[in-house]
Formats: structure tokens, sequence, C-alpha cells
């Protein structure tokens, strides 16, 4: 009896066994490619999928699957050369995974990879993950937010800095005198002025001082040596300027010092007039353009017209005879080159030239 009973245990015991091996889900794979790589994967994708204790059926033909056992539909695709396509769908035929996988490196790589792909998918949906429940959520009353627009403002441009300002120029010129005597006589002065900056119109003050080279004119009774002196005070304002430029005009009056020195020749010198200083008044209007080469300094060109208010003439007398010997215009104009730099107050440009002030 006790051997019977044994041999009935273990006949149950082997039905179980081949009961739960029916009973484990399967995979069709249908292989599209040359034998050695179907080989490959068909040993590599069958190992794992029996380590999740899924068979894996290799479909040779189009014979109908058991719809009960049936996980998925695995096409692997090894017919195109330049990639691999992995093709998934589940028992209800719905698209799981479409890979594809480029043939780099060697054969065994791109078997290896796919085959962990195509189990990672099955595995989930032999087994798919529970998602987790969300914490409930818990309604805050909060006071309704107006959206706010924050915009980077420009950044400000530097304010202008006003007040007083020294500028003192050094400058070289050549004025017109006349057609008795030579027709420009170079020169050379300076040129102190005080601005009023930070304004549109920049008006300023300003005087000068020249020195003529003198004027010698050679007679066969005299010589006669004219040193010219122009002196000069005026007011000016910027009609147009820009960050590193402008355009000043201006008026002004004064007066040319003119140094008379005769020296004999035929006539003695007894008969000569001793040197005299003449000054003629003189109003004056001129057009200067500034450009800058720092923030302080520029350089400068200025023409010039001065209107002598009392014209004089230079005469040999003799008798009642007058030859004129040197008769200035009454208009004379003038052109200046010069440089100038501020010596004290805010600076007149808003150019970079200058870096630092």
């Amino acid at each position: 009896m006790s051997l019977l009973r044994w041999a009935c245990v273990a006949s149950l015991a082997c039905g179980a066994t081949a009961a739960a091996e029916e009973a484990r889900p399967i995979v069709a794979l249908t292989f599209l490619g040359p034998d050695a790589d179907r080989v490959a994967f068909t040993a590599s994708l069958s190992e794992l999928l029996i380590r999740i204790e899924i068979d894996l059926v290799v479909r040779q033909t189009d014979a109908p699957l058991p719809k009960d056992r049936l996980l998925a539909i695995v096409t692997a695709d090894w017919s195109a050369p330049a990639d691999v396509t992995i093709n998934i769908v589940d028992a209800q035929e719905k698209v799981v995974l479409v890979r594809r996988l480029a043939r780099a490196g060697s054969p065994s790589v791109v078997i290896e990879a796919a085959t962990h792909i195509t189990q990672s998918v099955i595995e989930e949906l032999a087994h798919p993950t529970v998602p987790l429940t969300p914490p409930p959520v818990v309604a805050v009353p909060m006071r309704p937010l107006r959206p706010t627009v924050e915009a980077q403002a420009p950044p400000a441009a530097a304010a202008p800095q006003t007040g007083l300002a020294l500028e003192i120029a050094g400058f070289a010129g050549a004025r017109g005198y006349g057609s008795s005597g030579p027709p420009v006589s170079p020169s050379g002065g300076i040129r102190l002025g005080l601005t009023l900056a930070g304004g549109r119109w920049r008006p300023s003050a300003w005087v000068s001082g020249e020195y003529q080279a003198p004027i010698e004119l050679q007679q066969p009774l005299f010589h006669l040596k004219i040193d010219t002196v122009p002196l000069r005070a005026g007011a000016g304002l910027t009609a147009f300027a820009g960050d590193a430029w402008r355009l000043d005009a201006g008026l002004g009056a004064g007066a040319d010092l003119f140094f008379t020195n005769p020296s004999p020749g035929l006539v003695p010198e007894a008969r000569l007039r001793r040197p005299s200083v003449i000054a003629s008044p003189i109003i004056t209007g001129l057009i200067a353009l500034h450009v800058a080469v720092a923030r302080s300094a520029d350089v400068w060109l200025a023409v010039t017209l001065d209107a002598d208010l009392t014209p004089r003439r230079w005469v040999i007398a003799a008798g009642p005879v007058r030859e004129a010997v040197f008769a200035p215009w009454q208009f004379r104009p003038s052109v200046q080159l010069g440089f100038s730099f501020g010596a004290l107050g805010p600076a007149p440009y808003a150019s970079r030239l200058g870096g630092v002030e």
C-alpha cells in the first residue's frame, strides 16, 4: 500500500508541474534575415525570457497562436544592411515598441542590445508596474496673483555735468592785411575761455592775444617795420554739437596794436618819425569747428573776419604829395588752427575717447 501511495503522489506532482509549464505565457518571434543572425538572436532572447518564466516560440509559418497564453508578437528584421528593426505588439495587436538600431560595431553587440531591449518590454507586459496612488490634493485658498512684467530698463545715460569750465587754447594762424604789403601775415597766440557747461548752447566768454609776424616794407627813402598785436574779447555759443564734436559761433571786439619802427634809407633819420604805437578798434566774428581728442581736449579750426572801424594808412609825405606805403584792408579775414584743453570744471564731451576724466 505504501508503494502505491507514493506512486500516486509522484503522479500528481508531475501532473501539477506539467500543468504549470503549460500555463506559462508565450512570446511569438518572427525573424527576417540571415540564419546565423536568427540563431544567435533566438538563443539570446530565449535565455533572457526563461529567467522571467516566459516561453519563446519561433514562427516558421502563419499557423494560429494560442490566444489564451499569447503575451506578445516580436518581429525582428535583420534584412536591411544599415540597421535592424524590432517591432513588438501585444496580444490585442497593439503596437508596443518600434525600435531601429544602427549596425555599428560587431554583430554580437547589436544582437545583445536588441535582445535586452526586447526582454525589458516583454517583462513590462508580463508584470505591468502598478502606478502609485498620488497623495490627495488639499486646496489651499490663495489670493489671486496679478501678472507682472518686469522689463529691464535700459541703462540710464550719464547726466551731463554742469558748471563753469575753464579752457586754455594755443593756436597758429594767418591773417590777410592788404595788397600794398604782404598778402598774408602768419601769427600765433593763446586764448582763455569760460564756458557754462551742461546746457544745449554752452555760452562762453573768451579773451585772446596774438602776435603777427613783422611786416617789413623796403623803400628807397626809408625802411618800415610794423609789428602787429591783435587783442580780442568776445562771447559765443554752440550752434551744433555731437558726442565728440561741436560747432561754435561768436562775436567779439578788440584792437589791433601796430608798433611802427622806421629806419633811415635815403632820408636822414632826423626827418623820420620816432617809433609809435597805433591802436585800431576792431569788431570780429568767428566760426570754429571743434573735434574731440579726449573728454577734456580737442583740436579746432576757426575762420574769423575782422572789421577795422578806423582804418589807417602809412604814407610818405613830400610836401603836398602823399604816397601810400602800407594800407591794410578794412575787412581782414584770418584762419586759425588750435588745441584746447579743459583746465578746470566739467569735461565738454561725452565721448569715450578720454577714458578717465
